[in-house]
C-alpha cells in the first residue's frame, strides 16, 4: 500500500510539474509566436510549426516538450486542456551553435547502414526482454535485410560498437545507460563487456552521422550541478555529428520503449512523414500519450534532439 501511495503522489506532482510549465513558461511562450490556435484533429500529413528549445540552467531539466493541462483520471478524459504537443513539434538543442553545426548538409551520398546495439541481457543488469521486438522492428522497416547491421548480446561489445559506429549512418541503442552525476563525460551506454561513455563517443568521427535513436534510460538527464554544460549522451551524440538524437531523460518501461520504437520507424518510412525524425517522434509519442493521459511518466520522457 506504501508503495501504490507513493506511486500516485509522484504522478501527481508530475501532473503539477506540466502544468505549471505551461502556465508560467510554455504557454506564454507559444502565444507571443502566434502558436495558440488547435490544429486540425485526427492525423495529417501538415505536422503542426517546428520549435526549437535550448533551455538554460535548472529549466534545461524540465520537459517543456510535454507541458501541459493532462487528465489526471481515466474516468474524466475531457478534463485536460491544451499540451506543447498540440500546437509545436518540439526538438531541444543543448547550444546554438550545436544546432547550427547539426544543419550543415553533408555532400556526397550517406552510408545507408543501420548500426542496431541490442542487449536484451547485460551482465550485472536487468533483462530488458522487449530488446528483441526493437530489433525486429528495425529489421521491418528497413529498405533491405542487408541495411541493419546487428551487434546483439555478446557480440555488442565496446570495440565492435567503436569500430561500426564511422561506418552507419543510424544507430539504434537498445540497452542500459548510466548517468554518471559526479563526472558527466563518464555517462555510458552499458555494453556486454563494460561501458561506452560520453567521452568515448566524443573521440569518433562520425562523417556520415545521421540519426541516433537512445532507446535507453537517462540518455538526455542533465546534472543539476552542471545544468548550463548540457553534459549527457544525447548531446554527446549530436555534437559528435549527428543531426537528429532521440533520447528520454528518465527511465521508461521496457514494454513502452518497444512501442515507441516500432512507432517511430513506422512514421519515418511512411510516406508522408518526409523522413523527418521530428516528426515521426511527435507522432509516436502522441500516440502514446493518447492511449493513456493520466501518465506522463510513460511518455513525457521522450525527446528529440537536433535539426
Amino acid at each position: 500500500m506504501g508503495r501504490a501511495l507513493a506511486r500516485e503522489r509522484a504522478r501527481h506532482v508530475s501532473h503539477n510539474i506540466l502544468g505549471w510549465l505551461w502556465d508560467g513558461i510554455v504557454g506564454p511562450i507559444l502565444e507571443r509566436l502566434g502558436h495558440s490556435a488547435h490544429p486540425r484533429s485526427g492525423r495529417s500529413a501538415d505536422a503542426p510549426p517546428r520549435l526549437w528549445w535550448c533551455p538554460v540552467g535548472l529549466l534545461s531539466l524540465l520537459p517543456l516538450h510535454a507541458a501541459g493541462h493532462h487528465p489526471r483520471h481515466r474516468s474524466a478524459p475531457g478534463t485536460g486542456g491544451a499540451w506543447t504537443a498540440d500546437l509545436v513539434v518540439s526538438s531541444y538543442t543543448p547550444t546554438l551553435a550545436a544546432l547550427s553545426r547539426s544543419r550543415i548538409r553533408r555532400s556526397g551520398p550517406t552510408a545507408r547502414r543501420r548500426l542496431a546495439i541490442a542487449l536484451p541481457e547485460t551482465p550485472g543488469l536487468a533483462a530488458l526482454p522487449a530488446v528483441a521486438d526493437e530489433l525486429a522492428c528495425l529489421r521491418r522497416y528497413a529498405a533491405s535485410p542487408t541495411e541493419v547491421v546487428s551487434l546483439v548480446g555478446s557480440a555488442a561489445t565496446r570495440r565492435a560498437v567503436l569500430d561500426e559506429l564511422p561506418r552507419c549512418d543510424r544507430i539504434h541503442f537498445a540497452c542500459h545507460a548510466a548517468q554518471n552525476l559526479s563526472d558527466p563525460a563518464a555517462s555510458s551506454f552499458s555494453l556486454h563487456d563494460g561501458p561506452l561513455s560520453v567521452a568515448d563517443i566524443a573521440d569518433l568521427e562520425l562523417a556520415e552521422a545521421d540519426l541516433a535513436y537512445l532507446s535507453a534510460c537517462q540518455t538526455a538527464t542533465g546534472v543539476p550541478d552542471l545544468a548550463d554544460e548540457a553534459i549527457h549522451l544525447a548531446a554527446a551524440m549530436q555534437l559528435t555529428g549527428f543531426r537528429h538524437i532521440v533520447a528520454t531523460s528518465w527511465p521508461v518501461g521496457d514494454s513502452s520503449a518497444a512501442g515507441v520504437s516500432d512507432h517511430f520507424y513506422r512514421e519515418l518510412t511512411s510516406s508522408d512523414s518526409g523522413a523527418e525524425p521530428a516528426i515521426a517522434l511527435h507522432r509516436a509519442v502522441r500516440a502514446l500519450r493518447d492511449s493513456d493521459p493520466t501518465e506522463p511518466m510513460k511518455w513525457a520522457s521522450y525527446a528529440h534532439f537536433g535539426t
